[in-house]
């Protein structure tokens, strides 16, 4: 008897605490806006920050929508508080998947930007970061194709590497070990409105907290190449006629040796490409491992003479170690060594070995390579 009593107690106690429990101090969904982006822009004639944020709306069960409320002011939270002004719902942070720095923007300073997104826990790290041509609230206006513009340019940010060799690594939380960790220097991806969509144009290049330049697509595919591991793209040789040409798809892995010589930093960057071959209208027959060879050395040959020229190019003309190679030299012989300056760096003898592997010619002939 006292067995049963004891039962119905424990279950009047649990029937209680379901139905009787409830969220206290929480929103419902309706009455909430929900970040998707944030961009951070200048006004330099008025001396103000615009930054302009896109929140994604809940209007029914069935319907959701975007909109985009710019916040102004002189220091980022004032922006915050502007922005509130002209808010009608709970701003719910953390849930963003994309930031946009102007390029006016980063060349006036980006060192409060830093600062806010390093000591701001409910901040989402993983989101991603690039540099904009432009207006921030420009991106942010634009049609969707997919549900908000943050979630297209977080797409488009996230699957860059599938082409010209871009990294993996375009994160918040890589943009700032990329400004905090010794012998390196911000390095990030650039975009552009072209014919009414963004589009990935090339790459922004940073002195500390500042950027100092904007590179082209065709030499960001080359600093990419020499940079970081990881990265695909497409690499052609083409003749005079247009129609016949070589086109290769292949993934880049490097490996750098640093060392000194004659009071000099040298660094010798092993680069690999593994690749298939895509396009071949040079060879009427089917390929053999010599031909093969002689495919692989051509190409070897033209990207390495590309190679050594964009790197002179970077130790003449950009006056920053672009391609990271200050942090192998700090590894190897310390944070005191000063070998991560620019003066290192610039006056360093830097060799590119190039290695090309066509490992599978497709499948109009055979899928692997014969003698």
């Amino acid at each position: 008897m006292n067995l049963l009593k004891k039962i119905k107690a424990s279950i009047i106690i649990i029937i209680s605490c379901i139905f009787l429990c409830s969220c206290y101090d929480e929103e419902p969904i309706e009455n909430l806006s929900i970040v998707t982006g944030f961009g951070y822009d200048i006004e330099k004639n008025d001396m103000k920050f615009v930054d302009p944020a896109e929140f994604l709306v809940i209007k029914t069960k069935e319907e959701a929508g975007s909109m985009v409320l710019v916040g102004e002011g002189s220091t980022m939270y004032s922006i915050v508080e502007n922005r509130v002004t002209k808010q009608s719902k709970t701003i719910i942070f953390g849930t963003e998947i994309v930031y946009i720095i102007s390029e006016e923007r980063a060349k006036f300073g980006i060192k409060d930007v830093v600062d806010d997104l390093l000591r701001s826990p409910e901040l989402n790290i993983n989101a991603m970061i690039v540099i904009c041509k432009g207006k921030c609230e420009d991106y942010f206006s634009l049609k969707p194709e997919t549900g908000t513009m943050s979630e297209q340019l977080f797409e488009m940010l996230k699957f860059s590497y599938e082409g010209n060799f871009y990294s993996k690594n375009n994160s918040v939380n890589d943009f700032l070990l990329m400004y905090h960790q010794q012998g390196r220097q911000v390095y990030l991806p650039y975009i552009e409105i072209i014919n009414g969509k963004p589009q990935l144009t090339g790459a922004a290049v940073f002195n500390k907290d500042k950027m100092i330049k904007k590179i082209s697509l065709k030499d960001t595919k080359l600093i990419n190449l020499l940079r970081s591991s990881g990265g695909e793209g497409y690499i052609y040789i083409s003749l005079d006629n247009p129609l016949k040409y070589l086109d290769i798809q292949g993934e880049n892995k490097i490996k750098v040796k640093v060392s000194t010589e004659d009071n000099h930093l040298k660094y010798d960057i092993f680069v690999n490409i593994s690749a298939d071959l895509k396009i071949d209208t040079l060879y009427e027959k089917e390929l053999t491992r010599k031909q093969i060879s002689k495919i692989e050395k051509l190409f070897e040959d033209k990207l390495q003479k590309d190679l050594n020229k964009e790197v002179k190019k970077i130790q003449e003309e950009y006056g920053v170690d672009c391609l990271d190679l200050g942090k192998y030299a700090i590894a190897k012989y310390g944070r005191d060594s000063g070998y991560d300056s620019y003066k290192y760096f610039s006056s360093a003898y830097i060799n590119v070995h190039l290695k090309v592997n066509i490992k599978s010619i497709g499948r109009i002939y055979r899928s692997h390579i014969e003698d």
